[in-house]
């Protein structure tokens, strides 16, 4: 039997892609890959769930690229006979050729899907940083606004304390004393900052809550060119990577069906005698299965997958839209923060005054309780007006993080 395998051997040799797949070209696939899992660890998030989860799809989508090739086996049949003392061995090797002209689709398909699987990993990554980003910012807000309420608490104590000995010594009337006392136990309780859920490491995270830029050095302005604007989506936006990508595998498999209406191999049989009968020598012949299409239901099944690639170029345009206008209303908001710089720098510089002016007033008791609490209130609400600009800023940043996946600090400035 060893002339009819070699036989089918070099057959399959001879079939681009027999002994496994063809060759690819070139591709910074794992180097991707590897960045991604950089990052991924950078961000805290390599044991995350929802990571392994999108993980092993891409690692599904790998195998399913490596299984693309032609032929897998080789089909042996062997038969006996026995006529007249004469004995017949009939060996037969059927080489499958039905997927063989199909194949550099197939593997444009799978290589597709193995690029959606890891955009959607990246793509992953990115929602789950964009998602800490708020509760991040939330924990910075509540730090922030825990020391300005501590300062007007320690102050507004010491205020009602001297308050209750004015009263004591029958300087201040009752209606006064109280009236300041029951006033102060409302702002304590309704300005106190509320409790937030802590954000499991992202508690620190750089540039979360924006700082007020410099008055003496003022930044440049965020470029909000609608071009660069753009860019920077198609290039750091993964959601986008998966509309492309799924996109190509839709044309990859309309061009296997274009394939299908072709006529094309279905098998090769290579069929001899290993055993000579007596005074004859060795025979061997070959069929051929050819399939004629005609072609109706790859017509259809092209037409199908050229709409599902139109569909998610289509999605993807869109995609790029609707992040292009959440892109510019951040990008205004965060302008708006850092064109306001040298009103935060007043407001700030006017409450650092006015909290030395009322620590005087009543330590060197120059005015009534009452007057000096007023001031105390507009020194926390200034302060409490730059915070919420800055919460505003905040809130833009990780807008634009979720919509084209760069951190604010790292957008280009003009």
């Amino acid at each position: 039997m060893r002339w009819t395998l070699c036989a089918a051997g070099l057959l399959a040799a001879l079939v681009p892609g027999c002994a496994g797949p063809t060759s690819a070209p070139p591709r910074d696939f794992e180097v991707r890959r590897a960045q991604a899992e950089e990052g991924l660890a950078e961000a805290g998030l390599a044991q995350d769930p929802a990571v392994a989860a999108s993980r092993a799809e891409l690692e599904a989508a790998m195998a399913r690229e490596e299984g693309e090739v032609a032929i897998d086996g080789v089909e042996l049949r062997t038969g006996i006979s026995e006529r007249g003392g004469d004995t017949r061995v009939d060996v037969r090797a059927r080489v499958p050729l039905d997927r063989l002209f199909e194949l550099p689709s197939r593997q444009e398909a799978r290589r597709a899907e193995a690029e959606a699987a890891l955009a959607k990993l990246r793509s992953v990554t990115l929602e789950m940083s964009a998602a800490r980003c708020l509760p991040a910012l939330d924990q910075r807000l509540y730090q922030e606004h825990a020391k300005i309420f501590e300062s007007y608490v320690a102050r507004l104590e010491t205020l009602l304390q001297w308050s209750r000995e004015l009263f004591e010594a029958g300087v201040v009337d009752e209606i006064a004393a109280h009236r300041l006392e029951i006033a102060s136990q409302v702002k304590l309780s309704s300005r106190s900052p509320r409790p937030v859920v802590p954000s499991h490491g992202t508690v620190d995270a750089p540039g979360v809550l924006p700082e007020i830029p410099s008055a003496s050095a003022p930044r440049a302005a965020l470029d909000r060119d609608e071009g660069l604007i753009r860019s920077l989506v198609a290039r750091h936006q993964p959601a986008l990577a998966v509309h492309r990508a799924l996109a190509d595998r839709y044309r990859a498999l309309a061009q296997r069906a274009t394939r299908r209406r072709l006529p094309s191999l279905g098998f090769v049989d290579v069929v001899g005698e290993p055993v000579a009968r007596s005074g004859q020598s060795h025979a061997i012949g070959a069929q051929l299965s050819v399939h004629l299409p005609f072609g109706a239901r790859a017509d259809a099944e092209e037409r199908r997958y050229r709409a599902l690639a139109r569909g998610e170029e289509s999605r993807g345009r869109y995609l790029v839209e609707d992040r292009l206008r959440l892109t510019e209303v951040a990008l205004l908001d965060i302008h708006g923060f850092e064109e306001s710089t040298g009103t935060w720098h007043q407001l700030l510089e006017l409450a650092d005054r006015s909290e030395e002016v009322a620590d005087r007033w009543q330590r060197e008791r120059l005015a009534e309780p009452s007057r000096i609490s007023a001031l105390l209130d507009d020194v926390y609400d200034a302060r409490i007006a730059v915070l919420e600009g800055r919460e505003r800023a905040g809130l833009a940043a990780c807008g634009l993080l979720a919509a084209t996946g760069v951190p604010v600090a790292e957008w280009p400035r003009r």
